[in-house]
């Protein structure tokens, strides 16, 4: 969905876009006062930035189509220049592909917290992948669930991609370094879990399984570029599979975002009218794809799913309460967290 900018703050930063862009030369598009620009709000990225589509055109033909992303105030620009440089090594890195791709990064103005993309067009794979899932309980679509299996394929695809890009001598964090980042942000989730109802118990074993991973043993993993939030959420389905959105772009492991899309499925098991058996096949298909390309370590795996829980748990929880959410076809998170977490523990 779009809409016209409307409201004193949004006509604003839509002018300020518009001057943005015709204030600089891109690719196919001069320096020329004659572009009219039309301002559209697009529908949320799912966080509080805000994206714009802007329309260009000359004579009466329609010209290129740009995305704006906005950062919300307090602008950091060091993060508006690290997302842009994390599109801009993944663009180059999937330049070469005609199945994978990241939107064209055209321009950074960091004090403003706008950068400006290539739109590309697709279906977010969040949406292909809920559909036939829904009422999977009650009605089987067998073609729709195949074609997801061939979905979470393609994205391990994408994903083995993505980790094989080169950082061509820029600076990379040692590897002890990850692990110990790795450590805290575990135990901040957790702790925050045990704030909301999740058993002390479960938060002590948890932080004994990160403690071991990360930091008691020897420093071990293969260090990549890390997505962070790799996600259905952050895959638009068109002409080729798109990866989106590189707000938390570092170097970490491959577990990571592994690990992160793994427990970004089992989120759909929330869902009442889902079946568990489903989303555990579509699970094993996703890891089994990227199992067979590439080795990964089995307690690092369960590790992240476990740290991952934990951050999914503490947002989740803080959003809805910890009552019974937002709806009644969802399961209330602290027991449904509580479940998965055990099941994590119990995975080896």
């Amino acid at each position: 969905m779009q809409s016209l900018v409307t409201g004193t703050d949004l006509v604003d930063l839509g002018e300020m876009i518009r001057r943005l862009v015709l204030d600089h030369g891109f690719e196919g598009i001069d320096r020329s006062s004659t572009w009219d620009c039309k301002v559209l709000q697009s529908r949320s990225t799912g966080s509080s930035a805000k994206l714009f589509v802007v329309k260009l055109s000359r004579g009466g033909k329609a010209g290129p189509t740009i995305l704006a992303k906005c950062y919300p105030p307090p602008v950091r620009p060091s993060e508006v220049w690290n997302e842009f440089r994390g599109m801009s090594i993944t663009y180059r890195g999937l330049s070469g592909s005609n199945i994978f791709g990241v939107p064209k990064p055209l321009a950074c103005f960091p004090e403003r917290g706008v950068l400006l993309m290539e739109r590309c067009h697709g279906r977010s794979f969040k949406d292909l992948l809920f559909g036939p899932l829904r009422f999977s309980r009650w009605f089987a679509d067998e073609d729709g669930f195949s074609k997801i299996r061939h979905g979470v394929q393609q994205t391990a695809s994408l994903l083995l991609a993505y980790q094989d890009i080169q950082l061509g001598g820029e600076f990379e964090p040692s590897l002890p370094q990850i692990l110990r980042r790795y450590a805290s942000s575990a135990r901040d989730y957790l702790h925050l879990c045990s704030q909301v109802g999740i058993p002390n118990s479960l938060i002590r074993e948890g932080e004994k399984v990160v403690s071991t991973a990360f930091l008691d043993g020897p420093a071990v993993g293969l260090v990549s570029l890390q997505h962070s939030d790799f996600a259905p959420w952050n895959l638009l389905v068109g002409n080729r599979l798109f990866l989106l959105d590189f707000q938390g772009f570092s170097q970490g492991l491959l577990e990571y975002d592994l690990t992160f899309f793994e427990t970004a499925l089992t989120l759909l098991l929330r869902y009442r009218w889902v079946n568990p058996d489903r989303i555990n096949i579509i699970k094993e298909t996703f890891l089994d794809a990227y199992r067979s390309r590439r080795s990964v370590s089995d307690h690092l795996l369960r590790a992240l799913r476990i740290a991952h829980l934990a951050y999914f748990c503490s947002v989740i929880v803080c959003d809805e309460g910890v009552g019974w959410g937002k709806a009644a076809y969802l399961v209330p998170p602290v027991p449904f967290f509580r479940r998965a977490i055990e099941n994590a523990l119990g995975s080896h």
